[in-house]
């Protein structure tokens, strides 16, 4: 529709609604990538909205790769925590490295379908993002917490302060990063977002007793 480019932007953007109302996003989604051959940066505020939509583009852009895992069903990739120049970040700013230790490695693109009795004993998993934009990694920790995993979950890789809270509310106890990421983003950022069930929406809804107010 080249004609749009001659447009106003409102009304450009009231004649799409109308057009794309009843579509699934998903098919709003894969033409535009690949009309834009997979070169595109998506940004989006933080919030729950805008990693849904992260994680829906990675999943239809996502390219096969050779990773070398930790874990059956694992994609195989060397991973970056393998590199001991890491920095752990809890509530209470950057930890003691005695709390490194790990039991079992995922990346952010492990199938929940292999999530499995064994792998739920484990007393400890890691899981590891490709980039700042990937949220498969808060959608799998969330997964495995509601599969009944009540071991310390660890987020690796290219994790913005910014995605603290959100890491978080997705179950996972703490935040590993690279320390030039460290170096960037000071302990005082981290600290920042580490109140992290004081913007919660639902407890701002909640009543004093724990219903949710109506």
């Amino acid at each position: 529709m080249p004609y749009l480019n001659d447009m106003p932007l409102e009304a450009r953007l009231a004649l799409l609604n109308r057009r794309d109302a009843d579509r699934q996003p998903q098919d709003i989604l894969k033409p535009a990538l690949a009309l834009l051959d997979q070169k595109i940066a998506l940004l989006g505020s933080f919030g729950a909205e805008p990693a849904v939509l992260l994680h829906m583009a990675a999943q239809i852009a996502s390219k096969p790769t050779l990773r070398a895992g930790h874990w059956p069903g694992q994609s195989k990739k060397r991973i970056m925590h393998e590199d001991p120049m890491t920095v752990i970040v809890n509530d209470h700013g950057f930890a003691p490295q005695n709390t490194r230790a790990i039991a079992a490695d995922l990346q952010s693109d492990f199938d929940p379908k292999g999530i499995t009795a064994e792998l739920l004993k484990q007393r400890s998993i890691r899981i590891t993002l490709d980039s700042f934009a990937d949220g498969r990694g808060f959608t799998l920790a969330a997964r495995l917490r509601q599969n009944g995993y009540r071991g310390h979950l660890r987020l690796a890789g290219h994790v913005l302060a910014d995605q603290y809270t959100m890491a978080r509310r997705s179950g996972f106890d703490d935040v590993e990063i690279p320390q030039d990421l460290a170096a960037r983003q000071p302990e005082s950022q981290w600290l920042a977002r580490a109140d992290w069930r004081a913007h919660d929406y639902q407890s701002r809804l909640r009543r004093p007793n724990g219903r949710i107010a109506t």
